[in-house]
């Protein structure tokens, strides 16, 4: 059996709002991403959903003129929803239609006070934004070298160094989003 879980966010100003804790891992803490936020009337509350490829997600909502668009970032602790930050509380999947007070929550947030990302979020970003390129330039760069002086073992010694790079950071972006989830 599988199990959903979300986490509450605290101090929505339309009410209970929930966010599903599987989209958290694909906001990014550095970029604005799409998502949508709608009113759910069998769990009544809102509900915040992150827009990214491959997510499983019911498009037909019950009551449409509730849908809005709005944009998500991730921030230590909670979701930054149009410019606002929020903290989360973790919830329990069974109370999710029950009130929003529970005194026995965990919040996420040591003081209330937001944090900045965490290392794993940093490093993930430093490697898709920065390393990742470089390395797919570098790669273009020596598929089209006519150098003279490199000779045909040379071009095989850095092919396979440039193959190894590669392989060891996609190894790299499995790691950092694992220990995403751990911190």
């Amino acid at each position: 059996m599988v199990s959903y879980f979300y986490y509450s966010i605290r101090n929505f100003p339309q009410g209970k709002c929930l966010f599903y804790k599987a989209d958290y891992n694909h906001v990014d803490a550095n970029i604005v991403s799409d998502g949508i936020l709608y009113r759910d009337d069998q769990k009544k509350s809102w509900i915040v959903h992150a827009i990214y490829t491959g997510a499983p997600f019911d498009y037909k909502v019950r009551s449409a003129q509730n849908v809005k668009k709005i944009k998500l970032q991730k921030c230590y602790g909670g979701i930054i929803i149009d410019n606002t930050p929020y903290a989360f509380e973790r919830t329990n999947p069974l109370s999710v239609s029950t009130s929003n007070s529970s005194g026995n929550s965990q919040e996420l947030f040591g003081n209330g006070f937001f944090t900045e990302p965490t290392v794993a979020d940093n490093a993930l970003s430093l490697l898709q934004k920065e390393i990742v390129p470089n390395l797919e330039k570098i790669q273009r760069l020596f598929a089209d070298t006519k150098h003279l002086f490199l000779s045909d073992d040379d071009k095989k010694i850095v092919k396979k160094y440039l193959d190894q790079c590669n392989k060891r950071t996609k190894e790299l972006e499995v790691v950092i989003k694992n220990a995403q989830q751990l911190l």
